[in-house]
């Protein structure tokens, strides 16, 4: 049974963010693109705004994250879908940034998509992107330590925050810790 709320943190559910980049998609690809990016490597806002296509090694298959907040910067795969989002907004731009918005801009469209497709507007933030990530990966069962990875985190505290089990999985987890010893 999946994490169905952690306390403090707001993220999107499974269906909510299908749902929301099913719909950007079709109806505004670039935030679609700026979301799908957040979303894929847990990215602050100032993160994804300063994005370059210079950041992305073609021949090598990797994009280099400059984190932001103290955390630690880090080179990671470009997945098919990745590297399709980055050949559609290099034909599209003539700058280095892949977005040439303002966090203003970002803020003011999500909560626009939001409205739109009728999504909580409580959520109907940037950082709901990063949060849903770690939630997303927590719910597939993805260790705590791979979590801080890709989020960029120095400290493994700052990733405790996700790792808030309730009832259900303290008791899922007893389950399995008996059945590590057999009986005669």
């Amino acid at each position: 049974m999946p994490v169905d709320r952690i306390e403090g943190i707001k993220y999107l559910t499974r269906s909510e963010a299908a749902k929301l980049f099913a719909r950007l998609r079709a109806d505004d690809y670039e935030l679609y693109c700026l979301l799908y990016l957040s979303y894929i490597h847990g990215l602050r806002v100032s993160e994804v705004l300063n994005l370059k296509f210079s950041d992305y090694s073609i021949q090598e298959g990797r994009v280099f994250i400059w984190r932001k907040k103290g955390s630690v910067p880090n080179s990671v795969k470009i997945s098919d879908q990745e590297m399709l989002i980055y050949r559609n907004l290099k034909s599209r731009r003539k700058g280095r940034e892949l977005f040439n918005w303002h966090r203003s801009t970002v803020d003011r469209k999500i909560k626009r998509a939001f409205r739109k497709y009728r999504l909580p507007s409580e959520k109907a933030h940037h950082h709901t992107f990063r949060h849903t990530l770690a939630v997303h990966l927590l719910q597939q069962k993805v260790d705590i330590y791979t979590i801080k990875e890709i989020l960029g985190h120095r400290d493994i505290r700052n990733t405790m925050i996700y790792a808030r089990l309730t009832g259900y999985h303290l008791d899922e987890i007893q389950n399995r810790i008996g059945g590590y010893i057999e009986y005669e």
